[in-house]
């Protein structure tokens, strides 16, 4: 059995998850982690479903330095996504459904608040003139 640790990372308004995508088996866990910001874990009920203990809701809040740890109980074919949010965040927003060939997949997707301010990316040099 694997055991895998995501590390959520914060930037202004925004998490990313490191790493976005776990190809696991049955008996694996995972470990969710936030860093310095409180974050919250948005689930789709499949994903849930396949989660010990399982979550007391779709919204799993993680608070900045914390960790959550999950066996994943099934590993049927298919894509469990996931998305990590800032902590301020509710997960109401709908989360896409993510198809997998070949395995079984948990996907965790970014996330951002919407009402933040979030700067643009720097300008691409390749591009610029």
């Amino acid at each position: 059995m694997a055991s895998y640790t995501v590390n959520i990372e914060s930037s202004p308004g925004q998490r990313d998850a490191a790493p976005n995508l776990i190809v696991f088996s049955a008996g694996d866990t995972v470990t969710f982690t936030a860093d310095s910001q409180d974050s919250n874990l948005c689930l789709t009920s499949a994903t849930a479903a396949i989660l010990s203990p399982a979550p007391s809701s779709l919204q799993v809040a993680i608070a900045a330095g914390a960790s959550v740890t999950f066996t994943l109980t099934s590993a049927s074919t298919g894509g469990y996504p996931a998305q990590v949010v800032p902590g301020d965040v509710d997960c109401a927003g709908s989360i896409p459904e993510w198809p997998a060939e070949g395995g079984a997949v948990l996907v965790i997707l970014p996330g951002e608040d919407p009402g933040a301010d979030i700067p643009p990316p720097p300008p691409d040099p390749e591009t610029t003139t």
